[in-house]
């Protein structure tokens, strides 16, 4: 099928966008490294008013990157629920995945949650980019749970929606401890497989109860 010369621009376009939130990303993941648009035209080769020819501003290109962060954030949580055979599984699964990925990928973990904390993003953005991801997110995850407390596989009265926030505010304080402690040099008390299990041990628990 013959593409017309309007769409073969708009994939080139989007090729570039694609090159310069990767560049983005290594930049953020550098600590030495200052994060602003020269720094990302030196990383591609490119000169200035072309990172701008697609981006109006350094704003929009952290805000673009935290798209991608939470996608992939959403896309881990997601693979693994589906794992799962039941919506217990699902969540046992989901939260393990989330803190090895992140334990793994310390730099990513970073990225995510820095950058969003740092972003001074709009409510309007908010609302038009990230929040419908983490609701479809969540919401597949609270139809697993109500499908299973009508099957009487978890109590009745489990608010799933809140057990769902819990789950992932679990995997995120447990990875940020974790880095706290590696970076500093500290030592683990605890060997992550044992908190790992017992994070899921609670979880499951607060599904029976």
């Amino acid at each position: 099928m013959d593409i017309s010369p309007k769409d073969r621009k708009e994939i080139r376009q989007m090729a570039k966008r694609r090159a310069i939130i990767k560049a983005a990303r290594k930049i953020l993941a550098d600590p030495k490294q200052e994060f602003n648009a020269a720094a990302i035209a030196r990383e591609l080769g490119w000169n200035l008013p072309g990172i701008y020819y697609y981006f109006e501003n350094i704003q929009a290109i952290k805000e673009a990157l935290i798209v991608d962060l939470i996608d992939l954030s959403v896309k881990i949580t997601l693979d693994a629920g589906k794992r799962g055979a039941t919506a217990t599984e699902s969540l046992l699964l989901a939260f393990e995945a989330r803190v090895r990925y992140y334990m793994d990928n310390p730099n990513e973990f970073d990225l995510t949650w820095s950058t969003f904390g740092t972003s001074n993003t709009s409510q309007e953005f908010l609302e038009a980019h990230l929040y419908p991801p983490i609701q479809q997110m969540t919401l597949w995850f609270v139809k697993r749970l109500e499908i299973d407390k009508t099957k009487g596989l978890i109590h009745k009265d489990v608010p799933s929606r809140k057990l769902m926030s819990l789950m992932t505010f679990m995997a995120q304080g447990m990875v940020a401890n974790y880095l706290t402690l590696q970076r500093a040099k500290g030592s683990m008390y605890f060997p992550l497989d044992e908190m790992i299990q017992e994070g899921k041990r609670i979880l499951q628990a607060a599904l029976k109860t």
